[in-house]
Protein backbone atom coordinates (compact mmCIF):
# COMPACT_ATOMS: atom_id res chain seq x y z
CA UNK A 1 0.00 0.00 0.00
CA UNK A 2 1.30 3.60 -0.60
CA UNK A 3 3.45 5.06 2.19
CA UNK A 4 3.70 8.84 1.92
CA UNK A 5 6.52 10.64 3.79
CA UNK A 6 7.03 14.23 4.95
CA UNK A 7 9.93 15.61 6.95
CA UNK A 8 8.33 14.75 10.27
CA UNK A 9 5.70 12.07 9.69
CA UNK A 10 4.39 9.38 7.35
CA UNK A 11 0.93 8.41 6.09
CA UNK A 12 0.11 4.78 5.25
CA UNK A 13 -2.89 4.37 2.91
CA UNK A 14 -4.64 0.99 2.66
CA UNK A 15 -7.69 0.19 0.49
CA UNK A 16 -9.70 -2.24 2.63
CA UNK A 17 -12.38 -2.84 -0.01
CA UNK A 18 -13.31 -1.40 -3.39
CA UNK A 19 -16.04 -1.81 -5.98
CA UNK A 20 -17.17 -0.14 -9.17
CA UNK A 21 -17.63 3.43 -7.99
CA UNK A 22 -16.54 3.30 -4.36
CA UNK A 23 -14.09 2.16 -1.71
CA UNK A 24 -13.35 1.81 2.00
CA UNK A 25 -9.93 3.25 2.91
CA UNK A 26 -7.87 3.03 6.12
CA UNK A 27 -5.14 5.65 6.75
CA UNK A 28 -2.49 5.64 9.48
CA UNK A 29 -0.69 8.85 10.59
CA UNK A 30 2.77 8.06 12.03
CA UNK A 31 4.87 10.98 13.41
CA UNK A 32 8.61 10.73 14.06
CA UNK A 33 8.26 13.05 17.09
CA UNK A 34 5.38 13.38 19.56
CA UNK A 35 2.62 15.71 18.32
CA UNK A 36 -0.42 17.33 19.88
CA UNK A 37 -2.81 17.89 17.01
CA UNK A 38 -2.34 16.85 13.39
CA UNK A 39 -3.70 17.51 9.89
CA UNK A 40 -3.53 15.53 6.66
CA UNK A 41 -4.11 16.92 3.16
CA UNK A 42 -4.83 14.52 0.30
CA UNK A 43 -6.64 14.21 -3.02
CA UNK A 44 -9.48 11.77 -3.72
CA UNK A 45 -11.50 12.03 -6.95
CA UNK A 46 -14.70 10.73 -5.32
CA UNK A 47 -16.88 12.01 -2.48
CA UNK A 48 -16.30 11.03 1.16
CA UNK A 49 -19.70 9.92 2.48
CA UNK A 50 -18.59 8.68 5.90
CA UNK A 51 -15.40 9.32 7.93
CA UNK A 52 -14.28 8.04 11.33
CA UNK A 53 -11.52 9.01 13.83
CA UNK A 54 -11.04 12.34 12.00
CA UNK A 55 -13.13 15.22 10.72
CA UNK A 56 -13.15 17.07 7.39
CA UNK A 57 -11.85 20.64 7.73
CA UNK A 58 -12.29 21.64 4.09
CA UNK A 59 -12.70 20.38 0.58
CA UNK A 60 -11.61 22.21 -2.58
CA UNK A 61 -12.25 20.20 -5.73
CA UNK A 62 -10.62 16.82 -5.08
CA UNK A 63 -8.44 18.20 -2.25
CA UNK A 64 -9.49 17.27 1.28
CA UNK A 65 -8.04 18.57 4.55
CA UNK A 66 -8.82 16.47 7.65
CA UNK A 67 -7.73 16.80 11.26
CA UNK A 68 -7.73 14.80 14.48
CA UNK A 69 -10.64 14.52 16.87
CA UNK A 70 -10.26 15.40 20.54
CA UNK A 71 -9.45 11.91 21.75
CA UNK A 72 -6.69 11.13 19.20
CA UNK A 73 -4.94 14.51 18.89
CA UNK A 74 -1.86 13.44 20.86
CA UNK A 75 0.41 10.85 19.24
CA UNK A 76 3.67 9.68 20.76
CA UNK A 77 6.88 9.52 18.74
CA UNK A 78 6.74 6.40 16.59
CA UNK A 79 3.07 5.94 17.45
CA UNK A 80 0.08 5.72 15.15
CA UNK A 81 -3.27 7.51 14.84
CA UNK A 82 -5.63 5.71 12.50
CA UNK A 83 -8.63 7.04 10.60
CA UNK A 84 -10.63 5.99 7.56
CA UNK A 85 -13.50 6.79 5.26
CA UNK A 86 -16.07 5.43 2.81
CA UNK A 87 -15.83 7.05 -0.62
CA UNK A 88 -18.32 7.10 -3.49
CA UNK A 89 -17.54 7.90 -7.13
CA UNK A 90 -14.00 6.52 -7.37
CA UNK A 91 -12.54 3.15 -6.34
CA UNK A 92 -8.86 4.23 -6.05
CA UNK A 93 -6.58 7.23 -6.48
CA UNK A 94 -5.83 8.55 -2.98
CA UNK A 95 -2.77 10.83 -3.15
CA UNK A 96 -1.27 12.51 -0.07
CA UNK A 97 -0.19 16.18 -0.44
CA UNK A 98 0.86 17.37 3.01
CA UNK A 99 1.16 16.12 6.59
CA UNK A 100 0.95 18.75 9.34
CA UNK A 101 1.36 21.40 6.64
CA UNK A 102 4.60 19.90 5.28
CA UNK A 103 4.52 18.77 1.65
CA UNK A 104 4.92 15.05 1.09
CA UNK A 105 8.29 14.15 -0.37
CA UNK A 106 8.48 10.73 -1.95
CA UNK A 107 6.32 7.68 -1.81
CA UNK A 108 6.82 4.01 -2.32
CA UNK A 109 6.21 2.97 -5.93
CA UNK A 110 2.60 2.16 -6.71
CA UNK A 111 2.01 -1.59 -6.95
CA UNK A 112 1.36 -3.09 -10.35
CA UNK A 113 -2.33 -3.04 -11.26
CA UNK A 114 -4.19 -6.22 -10.34
CA UNK A 115 -5.97 -8.33 -12.96
CA UNK A 116 -9.75 -7.94 -13.18
CA UNK A 117 -12.03 -10.91 -12.46
CA UNK A 118 -15.50 -11.38 -13.98
CA UNK A 119 -18.22 -14.02 -13.65
CA UNK A 120 -20.49 -15.14 -16.48
CA UNK A 121 -24.12 -16.30 -16.50
CA UNK A 122 -24.83 -20.04 -16.63
CA UNK A 123 -27.64 -22.43 -17.62
CA UNK A 124 -28.11 -26.05 -16.48
CA UNK A 125 -30.86 -28.63 -16.10
CA UNK A 126 -31.69 -29.67 -12.56
CA UNK A 127 -30.89 -33.30 -13.44
CA UNK A 128 -27.28 -32.23 -14.28
CA UNK A 129 -26.58 -32.12 -10.55
CA UNK A 130 -24.67 -28.82 -10.65
CA UNK A 131 -24.35 -25.55 -12.56
CA UNK A 132 -20.96 -24.06 -13.45
CA UNK A 133 -20.23 -20.31 -13.58
CA UNK A 134 -17.09 -19.30 -15.48
CA UNK A 135 -14.66 -17.03 -13.57
CA UNK A 136 -12.30 -15.18 -15.94
CA UNK A 137 -9.23 -13.00 -15.27
CA UNK A 138 -8.25 -10.16 -17.60
CA UNK A 139 -4.69 -11.51 -17.52
CA UNK A 140 -2.80 -14.30 -15.72
CA UNK A 141 -1.53 -13.63 -12.21
CA UNK A 142 1.85 -14.63 -10.79
CA UNK A 143 0.08 -15.78 -7.61
CA UNK A 144 -3.11 -17.65 -6.86
CA UNK A 145 -6.25 -15.50 -7.03
CA UNK A 146 -8.91 -16.27 -4.40
CA UNK A 147 -12.48 -15.17 -5.16
CA UNK A 148 -15.24 -15.13 -2.50
CA UNK A 149 -18.89 -15.47 -3.46
CA UNK A 150 -22.40 -15.90 -2.13
CA UNK A 151 -25.60 -17.24 -3.68
CA UNK A 152 -28.83 -15.21 -3.61
CA UNK A 153 -32.21 -16.84 -4.08
CA UNK A 154 -34.58 -15.65 -6.79
CA UNK A 155 -37.40 -17.71 -8.26
CA UNK A 156 -35.07 -20.64 -7.51
CA UNK A 157 -34.87 -21.23 -3.75
CA UNK A 158 -31.86 -22.24 -1.67
CA UNK A 159 -32.19 -25.77 -0.32
CA UNK A 160 -35.07 -26.89 -2.51
CA UNK A 161 -33.59 -25.88 -5.91
CA UNK A 162 -29.87 -25.25 -5.29
CA UNK A 163 -27.34 -25.50 -2.48
CA UNK A 164 -26.76 -22.15 -0.79
CA UNK A 165 -23.12 -21.11 -0.96
CA UNK A 166 -20.88 -18.60 0.81
CA UNK A 167 -17.40 -19.81 -0.09
CA UNK A 168 -14.26 -19.27 -2.18
CA UNK A 169 -12.83 -20.39 -5.51
CA UNK A 170 -9.11 -20.31 -6.38
CA UNK A 171 -7.79 -19.44 -9.85
CA UNK A 172 -4.27 -20.93 -9.83
CA UNK A 173 -1.25 -18.77 -10.68
CA UNK A 174 -0.64 -18.58 -14.44
CA UNK A 175 -4.24 -19.48 -15.35
CA UNK A 176 -7.01 -17.09 -16.39
CA UNK A 177 -10.16 -19.05 -15.56
CA UNK A 178 -11.85 -21.41 -13.14
CA UNK A 179 -15.34 -22.82 -12.69
CA UNK A 180 -17.51 -21.87 -9.72
CA UNK A 181 -19.82 -24.87 -9.23
CA UNK A 182 -23.16 -24.78 -7.37
CA UNK A 183 -24.97 -28.06 -6.60
CA UNK A 184 -28.56 -28.44 -7.87
CA UNK A 185 -31.44 -30.40 -6.35
CA UNK A 186 -33.27 -32.79 -8.69
CA UNK A 187 -36.88 -33.63 -7.89
CA UNK A 188 -39.79 -35.19 -9.77
CA UNK A 189 -41.99 -32.09 -9.65
CA UNK A 190 -42.46 -30.26 -12.98
CA UNK A 191 -41.27 -26.65 -12.69
CA UNK A 192 -40.81 -23.64 -14.93
CA UNK A 193 -37.30 -22.33 -15.61
CA UNK A 194 -36.05 -20.73 -12.38
CA UNK A 195 -33.26 -18.29 -11.59
CA UNK A 196 -30.88 -17.36 -8.80
CA UNK A 197 -27.85 -15.06 -8.53
CA UNK A 198 -24.21 -15.54 -7.64
CA UNK A 199 -22.47 -12.41 -6.30
CA UNK A 200 -18.72 -12.00 -5.96
CA UNK A 201 -18.14 -10.52 -2.50
CA UNK A 202 -14.36 -10.11 -2.54
CA UNK A 203 -11.10 -11.10 -4.24
CA UNK A 204 -7.48 -11.53 -3.16
CA UNK A 205 -4.95 -10.89 -5.91
CA UNK A 206 -7.51 -9.36 -8.29
CA UNK A 207 -10.15 -6.65 -8.51
CA UNK A 208 -13.80 -7.39 -9.33
CA UNK A 209 -14.95 -6.10 -12.72
CA UNK A 210 -18.29 -7.91 -13.18
CA UNK A 211 -19.38 -9.36 -9.84
CA UNK A 212 -22.89 -10.73 -10.45
CA UNK A 213 -24.21 -13.55 -12.60
CA UNK A 214 -27.57 -15.23 -13.11
CA UNK A 215 -28.01 -18.98 -13.05
CA UNK A 216 -30.99 -20.48 -14.92
CA UNK A 217 -32.25 -23.93 -13.92
CA UNK A 218 -34.34 -25.77 -16.50
CA UNK A 219 -36.57 -28.78 -15.75
CA UNK A 220 -37.56 -31.72 -17.97
CA UNK A 221 -40.12 -33.27 -15.59
CA UNK A 222 -43.53 -33.77 -17.22
CA UNK A 223 -46.66 -32.59 -15.46
CA UNK A 224 -49.33 -35.26 -14.77
CA UNK A 225 -52.54 -35.30 -16.78
CA UNK A 226 -55.02 -32.68 -15.57
CA UNK A 227 -57.82 -33.79 -13.26
CA UNK A 228 -61.42 -32.61 -13.63
CA UNK A 229 -62.28 -29.34 -11.88
CA UNK A 230 -63.90 -29.89 -8.47
CA UNK A 231 -67.51 -29.00 -7.89
CA UNK A 232 -67.90 -25.96 -5.66
CA UNK A 233 -70.93 -25.37 -3.45
CA UNK A 234 -71.78 -22.45 -1.17
CA UNK A 235 -73.19 -23.02 2.31
CA UNK A 236 -75.09 -20.73 4.65
CA UNK A 237 -73.17 -18.59 7.16
CA UNK A 238 -73.91 -16.39 10.14
CA UNK A 239 -72.00 -13.75 12.06
CA UNK A 240 -72.59 -11.68 15.20
CA UNK A 241 -73.90 -8.23 14.34
CA UNK A 242 -71.14 -5.61 14.67
CA UNK A 243 -68.42 -8.19 13.90
CA UNK A 244 -67.95 -7.71 10.12
CA UNK A 245 -65.34 -10.41 9.61
CA UNK A 246 -66.41 -13.06 12.11
CA UNK A 247 -63.56 -12.82 14.59
CA UNK A 248 -61.51 -9.70 14.17
CA UNK A 249 -58.90 -11.32 11.93
CA UNK A 250 -59.48 -8.73 9.19
CA UNK A 251 -61.14 -8.67 5.81
CA UNK A 252 -63.02 -11.97 5.34
CA UNK A 253 -61.66 -12.40 1.80
CA UNK A 254 -58.01 -11.46 2.32
CA UNK A 255 -57.31 -11.84 6.05
CA UNK A 256 -55.95 -8.28 6.19
CA UNK A 257 -55.83 -6.44 9.52
CA UNK A 258 -58.34 -3.64 9.07
CA UNK A 259 -59.27 -2.47 12.58
CA UNK A 260 -56.21 -0.76 14.08
CA UNK A 261 -54.37 0.46 16.03
CA UNK A 262 -53.31 -2.78 17.73
CA UNK A 263 -52.80 -3.50 21.43
CA UNK A 264 -52.12 -6.55 23.60
CA UNK A 265 -53.96 -8.34 26.38
CA UNK A 266 -52.21 -11.33 27.93
CA UNK A 267 -51.05 -13.44 25.01
CA UNK A 268 -53.54 -11.91 22.55
CA UNK A 269 -53.07 -9.13 20.00
CA UNK A 270 -56.25 -7.04 19.72
CA UNK A 271 -57.58 -4.58 17.16
CA UNK A 272 -59.34 -1.31 17.98
CA UNK A 273 -62.62 -3.20 18.53
CA UNK A 274 -61.00 -5.50 21.11
CA UNK A 275 -61.15 -8.49 18.76
CA UNK A 276 -58.18 -10.89 18.54
CA UNK A 277 -56.08 -10.75 15.37
CA UNK A 278 -53.42 -13.03 13.95
CA UNK A 279 -50.33 -11.51 12.36
CA UNK A 280 -49.22 -13.70 9.46
CA UNK A 281 -45.97 -12.05 8.36
CA UNK A 282 -43.56 -12.92 5.56
CA UNK A 283 -39.83 -12.07 5.92
CA UNK A 284 -38.60 -9.91 3.02
CA UNK A 285 -34.83 -9.95 3.48
CA UNK A 286 -32.24 -7.92 1.56
CA UNK A 287 -32.13 -4.36 2.94
CA UNK A 288 -29.78 -5.58 5.68
CA UNK A 289 -26.99 -6.61 3.28
CA UNK A 290 -24.87 -4.92 0.61
CA UNK A 291 -27.60 -4.76 -2.07
CA UNK A 292 -29.47 -2.33 0.27
CA UNK A 293 -32.91 -3.41 -1.02
CA UNK A 294 -35.32 -6.31 -0.45
CA UNK A 295 -34.37 -9.37 -2.49
CA UNK A 296 -36.15 -10.28 -5.70
CA UNK A 297 -36.35 -6.72 -7.05
CA UNK A 298 -33.68 -7.75 -9.56
CA UNK A 299 -36.36 -9.94 -11.14
CA UNK A 300 -39.86 -8.53 -10.44
CA UNK A 301 -41.56 -5.22 -9.61
CA UNK A 302 -42.15 -4.35 -5.96
CA UNK A 303 -45.93 -3.99 -6.36
CA UNK A 304 -46.26 -7.37 -8.08
CA UNK A 305 -44.41 -9.11 -5.25
CA UNK A 306 -46.46 -7.36 -2.53
CA UNK A 307 -49.71 -8.22 -4.33
CA UNK A 308 -48.67 -11.88 -4.32
CA UNK A 309 -47.94 -11.73 -0.59
CA UNK A 310 -51.55 -10.65 0.01
CA UNK A 311 -52.85 -13.31 -2.40
CA UNK A 312 -50.89 -15.99 -0.50
CA UNK A 313 -52.66 -15.03 2.75
CA UNK A 314 -50.02 -12.87 4.46
CA UNK A 315 -51.24 -9.76 6.24
CA UNK A 316 -47.86 -8.32 7.29
CA UNK A 317 -44.27 -7.99 6.06
CA UNK A 318 -41.25 -8.21 8.38
CA UNK A 319 -38.78 -5.82 6.72
CA UNK A 320 -35.19 -6.38 7.94
CA UNK A 321 -32.57 -3.62 7.55
CA UNK A 322 -29.08 -2.71 8.74
CA UNK A 323 -28.36 0.53 10.61
CA UNK A 324 -25.46 1.14 8.18
CA UNK A 325 -27.82 1.14 5.17
CA UNK A 326 -30.27 3.50 6.92
CA UNK A 327 -27.60 6.03 7.97
CA UNK A 328 -25.34 5.89 4.88
CA UNK A 329 -28.33 6.44 2.59
CA UNK A 330 -26.55 5.16 -0.53
CA UNK A 331 -28.33 3.98 -3.72
CA UNK A 332 -29.49 0.37 -3.67
CA UNK A 333 -28.34 -2.20 -6.22
CA UNK A 334 -30.02 -5.24 -7.80
CA UNK A 335 -33.34 -3.53 -8.55
CA UNK A 336 -33.29 -4.11 -12.32
CA UNK A 337 -36.65 -5.90 -12.11
CA UNK A 338 -38.35 -2.64 -11.02
CA UNK A 339 -36.98 0.32 -13.03
CA UNK A 340 -39.04 2.73 -10.89
CA UNK A 341 -36.64 2.05 -7.99
CA UNK A 342 -33.43 2.74 -9.92
CA UNK A 343 -31.14 5.11 -8.05
CA UNK A 344 -33.22 5.12 -4.86
CA UNK A 345 -31.70 4.63 -1.42
CA UNK A 346 -32.81 2.06 1.16
CA UNK A 347 -35.00 4.67 2.90
CA UNK A 348 -36.58 5.82 -0.36
CA UNK A 349 -37.41 2.21 -1.29
CA UNK A 350 -38.91 1.71 2.20
CA UNK A 351 -41.04 4.82 1.53
CA UNK A 352 -42.41 3.17 -1.62
CA UNK A 353 -43.08 -0.10 0.23
CA UNK A 354 -44.90 1.65 3.11
CA UNK A 355 -46.98 3.77 0.72
CA UNK A 356 -48.07 0.73 -1.28
CA UNK A 357 -48.71 -1.26 1.91
CA UNK A 358 -51.15 1.47 2.97
CA UNK A 359 -52.82 1.21 -0.43
CA UNK A 360 -53.35 -2.59 -0.40
CA UNK A 361 -53.86 -3.00 3.35
CA UNK A 362 -50.84 -5.12 4.30
CA UNK A 363 -48.88 -4.16 7.44
CA UNK A 364 -45.14 -3.57 8.02
CA UNK A 365 -42.92 -4.69 10.94
CA UNK A 366 -39.51 -2.95 10.82
CA UNK A 367 -36.62 -5.23 11.90
CA UNK A 368 -33.17 -3.87 12.87
CA UNK A 369 -31.53 -7.13 11.77
CA UNK A 370 -27.91 -5.94 11.79
CA UNK A 371 -25.84 -2.88 12.69
CA UNK A 372 -23.49 -3.23 9.66
CA UNK A 373 -24.55 -4.51 6.26
CA UNK A 374 -24.13 -8.24 5.69
CA UNK A 375 -25.85 -11.61 5.89
CA UNK A 376 -27.36 -13.13 9.01
CA UNK A 377 -28.08 -11.33 12.28
CA UNK A 378 -25.40 -9.73 14.47
CA UNK A 379 -27.61 -9.73 17.57
CA UNK A 380 -26.03 -6.57 19.03
CA UNK A 381 -26.64 -2.84 18.62
CA UNK A 382 -23.01 -1.80 18.06
CA UNK A 383 -20.30 -3.02 15.65
CA UNK A 384 -17.33 -1.59 13.74
CA UNK A 385 -17.60 2.17 13.39
CA UNK A 386 -21.24 2.16 14.61
CA UNK A 387 -22.17 2.52 18.26
CA UNK A 388 -25.34 2.52 20.35
CA UNK A 389 -25.98 6.18 19.47
CA UNK A 390 -26.07 5.28 15.77
CA UNK A 391 -28.57 2.48 16.51
CA UNK A 392 -30.78 4.95 18.40
CA UNK A 393 -30.42 7.55 15.63
CA UNK A 394 -31.60 5.04 13.00
CA UNK A 395 -34.66 4.06 15.06
CA UNK A 396 -35.55 7.71 15.76
CA UNK A 397 -35.27 8.47 12.03
CA UNK A 398 -37.64 5.59 11.18
CA UNK A 399 -40.07 6.48 13.98
CA UNK A 400 -40.32 10.08 12.80
CA UNK A 401 -40.64 8.97 9.18
CA UNK A 402 -43.35 6.31 9.65
CA UNK A 403 -44.91 7.10 13.01
CA UNK A 404 -48.11 8.38 11.39
CA UNK A 405 -48.43 5.50 8.90
CA UNK A 406 -51.34 3.11 9.34
CA UNK A 407 -49.22 0.43 7.66
CA UNK A 408 -46.29 0.32 10.12
CA UNK A 409 -47.42 -1.66 13.20
CA UNK A 410 -44.23 -2.84 14.89
CA UNK A 411 -40.49 -2.46 15.54
CA UNK A 412 -38.32 -5.56 15.99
Amino acid sequence: MPLFDSASAALDVSIRNSWNGGLVADLAFMPEDAVSGWTVEFEYAGTIVNIWNARIVSRTGDRYVVENLGYNSTVNAGGTAGFGFVGSGASDGITALAINGEPVGGSDPEPAPLPMVSIGDAVAAEEDGSIGFQLTLSEPSDTDVTVSYQTVAGTALAGSDFAAGNAQVVIPAGQISAVLSVALADDAAPEATEQFQVQLTGATGAEIADGEATGQITDSDVAPAPVPDPVVSLGDASVQEGDPDGGGTGNIATGLIVDGPLSTSGNQILDANGDAVQIRAVNWFGAENDVRAPHGLWQRPMTEMMDQMVEEGFNAIRLPFSVQNILEDLPATSVAGDPSLAGLTTLEIFDRIVDYAEEIGIKIILDAHRITQGNGAEGIWYAGQYDEADWIEAWELLANRYGDSDAVIGAD
